[in-house]
């Protein structure tokens, strides 16, 4: 029995259930501890594993004892389950389980999705049986010299899906370039302001497509402008996308944040990025992700600061201009593949 946690946000959670299925697909048990607080109590249901989800709050002296009460429910559910190694992808629902292991004396593999960790693996990875990466600048920054490159489980759909299925789906047809706009599985309004202002321009002025993933706040404000535009047929607008294999496959150029997750499903297809980090993450990791990504897989990384329609206008089009190495892409998710032979040692 492997328990698999972590979870509040998409960049948790789906690296968490990707290697879940995968344990799962070869008979390996699996347990799933999340959030109530996150995205995971939305779409959970729709994955055929058994799970408990914590109502955890950020860990401050006026949540001490709400998060106490839901670290007692996490030991009892680790009590019951009885698990042979745990892993923890991060969030605050990941600290209850890991005090839990401790305390029961349960291994533990920790897994970091960015290129700089967050706060609660740092603190943990001194007791981590292994600490595992979704980057390989990362391990610099932990003391624990198990401490291995392993990149970030994305979901197997991810590896199912050809850019012309796709492109079908969306109804895009004669091979025209697709800008995709993803600002995480909530949104980001600041992008939505940019792609706001850029797509009507970048639409009527060439024979582009354009998917973009709004986040539930501003979506009928973005549908309001395409409709304007009289650009329906050409600018698919969702508030969140399960499928979002499919857009980012069929996508050239993508404008987004700096998420360690997201940016690890870009890679699956070498998209080229516009990265805009979120200016408030911690330890400014979505900047140090972005530096990687467009290292490794090209485009432009833009301060908020510094980022205007003009300029994102003039990168797409910069971007546009080249295309991809179809022929290197990956054939499966080596980071699961890897994830599961560590833990394999302990079942």
């Amino acid at each position: 029995m492997v328990v698999i946690t972590g979870g509040g946000t998409g960049g948790h959670f789906y690296p968490a259930i990707s290697l879940t299925e995968s344990l799962i697909k070869e008979g390996i048990k699996v347990h799933y501890i999340g959030s109530v607080r996150g995205i995971e109590k939305i779409v959970i249901k729709e994955f055929a594993i058994p799970y408990d989800l914590l109502n955890i709050k950020p860990y401050s002296l006026k949540n001490l004892v709400k998060n106490a009460l839901e670290t007692i429910k996490a030991f009892k559910v680790i009590s019951k389950v009885k698990p042979s190694v745990i892993v923890g992808f991060g969030g605050y629902v990941m600290v209850p389980v890991i005090i839990s292991s401790l305390l029961k004396k349960v291994p533990f593999i920790l897994h970091e999705q960015n290129a700089v960790p967050g706060r609660a693996n740092k603190l943990f990875s001194k007791w981590a049986h292994m600490v595992t990466t979704g980057f390989k600048e990362t391990d610099k920054y932990f003391s624990n010299s198990r401490v291995t490159y392993t990149g970030t489980p994305i979901r197997k759909e991810f590896y199912g899906v050809s850019k012309e299925e796709a492109l079908t789906n969306f109804g895009f047809t004669g091979g025209k370039p697709v800008i995709l706009v993803l600002g995480g599985s909530k949104g980001s309004q600041f992008l939505n302001k940019i792609a706001g202002e850029v797509l009507p321009m970048l639409l009527n002025n060439n024979d582009f497509y354009a998917i973009h993933l709004t986040g539930q706040d501003d979506y009928e404000e973005i549908i309001g402008i395409c409709n304007h535009h009289n650009l329906s047929a050409k600018w698919k607008i969702y508030p969140f996308l399960q499928d979002i294999w499919k857009a980012i496959a069929c996508s050239r150029v993508v404008l987004t944040r700096g998420g360690g997750s997201a940016l690890a499903e870009l890679a699956r297809f070498r998209v080229k990025a516009i990265v805009v980090p979120y200016p408030y993450a911690i330890n400014d990791h979505q900047y140090y992700n972005g530096m990687v990504y467009i290292k490794d897989f090209g485009g432009f990384l833009v301060r908020e600061t510094e980022c205007k329609a003009e300029l994102v206008e003039k990168n797409i089009l910069n971007l546009l201009a080249f295309t991809g190495d179809e022929s290197k892409l990956p054939e499966k998710d080596e980071a699961s593949e890897t994830l599961k032979g560590i833990l394999k040692q302990y079942l």
